[in-house]
């Protein structure tokens, strides 16, 4: 045995060195300084590769039964000088195969993954595949007896209201920005897969790969660089076929929110938690537009959670999962960074509230830093994988990450955290560290009802303010440019008006539900240990705004759509402790989970099809949540132009071009390049109250700054002889409306 391992050593040596000097000739065939190496072509340095490789595969095979740690730890030495040898190549000339990048890159993961089984103690490379388990045998003639799985036929029937509402009207309404997508971004990511354009795989700053894998589906049924699917007969048929992929895959995630939540927090809040984010209105709404805020809400909560259950289970692959998603956060868009502070707090607020009591100190922060770098390690590797600019220029996963726009303020200040923390974990062993959470942690139960009540005491401002006329904090104004209203507003200010949009994009019973949760937390002495969990979620919230106000951004509902399945898991955590306490409603059990669908559903109902546009009762109708809407009416407005006489003889100027898109005319504009003598050439102007704040800025800056000609079409808002009007959700003020070319010579 001995004699066999030494030999397989030697062999594995000699592999290494072949491969070593094979990589010379090959790339001294681009680099100028190597040229005495120069000796093969091509195609014999290829032909060597191919023997080396095949040679090296028979050696593996040998060896299958004994894949352990120590031949994982021979393997990356004996590769490691092609390694580097391949890196100088690619230094020095850009002209080698995306191929040999590729595994280079994959060289650098399999040293973190040898890292990680340091880390993790594994012997075997079998023993991290083993963390995920094997799949149980599943009886389906039991998932059929209703009342072994009545919870689950709960989940099934809200997966169908939610699908059934989403498929409602989906292809009938023309979302703003969704043509950069099904235009350009989608189209333009597969075609540079198919050509092996690796490098321009990065098809948005956002940057949305999710979205194009996802939406990408429907580029089997329709090619959008056709131009029939611009016309008035081809535009449902291609809304159809780009939506349906996300807003399925959105209803397919509830059973993964129920099954990852049953695990957190038993089968009831995970129930009550799928009837609020399922028959969310808002987010029924998002996951029908092709955007990144579709899903982006999905993978970011899901991260969340898992991340809670390895702090609850301490099961690795938990932690895994947690970065996988995260990951796919990041992958569809930046502002996903948030979770990385997010984590690395939660580290510190664990220790403070959740800590086990005989547990030391400075392993406890040992292991957790530990854990926060596997996290970061498998949400990079995640966001490399799957987004194949990155394997031949790596530094594109930086771009998404601590280099992004979202993180760019915050970037100094996370770096000198970091920095300070490992300086404390090195040099002086966690003692600074400890002794700050040591003394802190004394108070608790002082912090956690205060940052309770300053939630509490926000939410009740906000809401106060509202039926006070908004005499103190003009949200609407705010909202109204989320990223120019720090010109005219204080940090403070934004992250006030942050909350407007959450509270009022609830529904009814969430708002409840979370009402209670608050209530409770201040009405009890002692803190239950699951109270915690939903506690860092209000943290979550907290920082959020903290990160939106900072970087200058007011967040409207879209900007802060990740909130929402929180908030609603927040209240399902508080609807059930409500539930423990009133008998008859334990009685009622079944009764009241049907109510509880119903109550959702009818919100859902209510505001069809616009469910993005949706602000709960509580909202004075004077008032509009969504002011950045994302083009509610625009069908129903082109359908009123359709029916009119002679329609597609008809000169139509509308200020949001989705009205184009099912007007049957051909005379359709949207943009601001004509005169006051003009504009009396239109039949018919469309304008919508989301559009107004855009167009008035703009009209009175041609105004004042240009030209006296520029037509006043600011005015065209305050119309009130209008010849057809659509009321948003039953807002006055949340409109589109058309106004005859007649009525506006007059």
């Amino acid at each position: 045995m001995y004699m066999y391992k030494k030999n397989s050593d030697m062999l594995l040596f000699f592999i290494g060195f072949f491969f070593a000097i094979n990589s010379l000739f090959f790339i001294a065939i681009e680099v100028e300084q190597m040229g005495l190496f120069f000796i093969l072509n091509l195609k014999s340095v290829y032909a060597l590769y191919l023997v080396l490789v095949l040679i090296f595969a028979y050696l593996i095979f040998l060896r299958r039964k004994n894949l352990n740690l120590n031949l994982f730890k021979k393997l990356l030495i004996m590769f490691l000088p092609t390694v580097l040898i391949w890196v100088y190549g690619f230094i020095e000339s850009i002209h080698f195969n995306y191929f040999f990048k590729f595994l280079a890159d994959l060289y650098f993961i399999g040293v973190c993954f040898y890292f990680l089984f340091i880390i993790q103690k594994y012997e075997k490379i079998s023993d991290f595949l083993n963390e995920f388990g094997s799949l149980k045998k599943i009886n389906f003639a039991n998932l059929f007896k209703f009342k072994k799985n009545i919870v689950i036929f709960i989940v099934l029937l809200v997966f169908v209201i939610n699908l059934s509402f989403g498929l409602f009207h989906l292809s009938k309404y023309a979302a703003v920005d969704e043509a950069l997508w099904t235009g350009g971004r989608i189209t333009k990511f597969w075609s540079n897969i198919q050509d092996r354009e690796w490098e321009k795989t990065r098809v948005s700053d956002k940057p949305g790969i999710t979205v194009a894998i996802l939406s990408g589906a429907g580029l089997n049924w329709v090619d959008p660089k056709d131009d029939k699917y611009n016309n008035y007969n081809f535009v449902e048929k291609r809304n159809f076929v780009f939506r349906f992929p996300i807003l399925l895959f959105s209803s397919l995630m509830l059973f993964v929110f129920f099954f990852a939540l049953k695990r957190l927090f038993g089968r009831t809040v995970s129930m009550v938690s799928v009837i609020l984010i399922g028959l969310s209105p808002l987010l029924i709404g998002i996951s029908t537009i092709i955007n990144p805020d579709a899903i982006l809400w999905i993978f970011t909560s899901i991260s969340i959670i898992f991340y809670f259950l390895y702090i609850k289970d301490k099961k690795n692959k938990d932690l895994y999962l947690s970065g996988v998603f995260l990951g796919l956060s990041l992958l569809t868009k930046y502002v996903a960074n948030i979770l990385y502070i997010f984590f690395l707090v939660l580290i510190f607020l664990n220790f403070l509230f959740n800590r086990e009591k005989n547990a030391s100190v400075r392993e406890y922060f040992k292991k957790s830093f530990f854990d926060y770098i596997i996290l970061v390690f498998f949400s990079l590797l995640t966001f490399f994988v799957l987004l194949p600019a990155a394997w031949v220029e790596p530094i594109k996963i930086f771009e998404s990450t601590i280099l992004s726009q979202a993180f760019e303020k915050f970037l100094p200040l996370f770096l000198i955290i970091l920095f300070f923390i490992i300086l404390d974990m090195v040099v002086l062993k966690n003692k600074i560290i400890s002794f700050v959470f040591e003394y802190i942690s004394k108070f608790n139960n002082l912090i956690f009802k205060f940052i309770v009540a300053a939630f509490s005491l926000i939410s009740i401002f906000i809401i106060t303010n509202v039926y006070f006329g908004t005499k103190w904090l003009d949200v609407e104004k705010i909202l109204a440019s989320p990223k120019t209203s720090f010109e005219f507003s204080n940090t403070l200010q934004l992250f006030l008006a942050n909350f407007h949009s959450l509270l009022f994009g609830i529904t009814p019973i969430v708002l409840l539900g979370m009402a209670y949760f608050l209530f409770k937390s201040l009405k009890n002495k002692e803190v239950k240990k699951e109270f915690y969990y939903i506690f860092y979620l209000l943290i979550f919230i907290i920082l959020y705004y903290l990160g939106s106000s900072f970087n200058e951004v007011s967040a409207t509902v879209r900007y802060q759509i990740i909130l929402y399945p929180l908030a609603s898991i927040i209240a399902a955590f508080g609807l059930t402790e409500f539930y423990k306490n009133c008998d008859i409603l334990e009685k009622y059990k079944k009764i009241t989970l049907t109510l509880l669908i119903v109550v959702s559903a009818f919100s859902v109902y209510m505001i069809k099809p616009f469910y993005f546009s949706y602000a709960n009762f509580l909202l004075p109708k004077k008032y509009v949540l969504n002011l950045k809407d994302m083009g509610d009416g625009s069908y129903e407005a082109a359908q009123y132009l359709n029916s009119l006489p002679r329609a597609k003889d008809l000169t139509i100027w509308t200020d949001k071009r989705g009205v184009c898109q099912f007007f049957v005319g051909e005379k359709c504009h949207s943009t601001f390049s004509f005169e006051q003598k003009e504009l009396n050439s239109f039949d018919f102007v469309v304008v919508t109250s989301g559009r107004e704040s855009r167009t008035t800025n703009m009209i009175l800056n041609r105004f004042y700054g240009v030209s006296v000609k520029t037509p006043r079409i600011d005015k065209i808002y305050k119309e009130e002889d209008f010849d057809f009007k659509l009321e948003i959700g039953g807002r006055p003020n949340n409109f589109i409306k058309v106004v005859s070319g007649d009525k506006l010579k007059k």
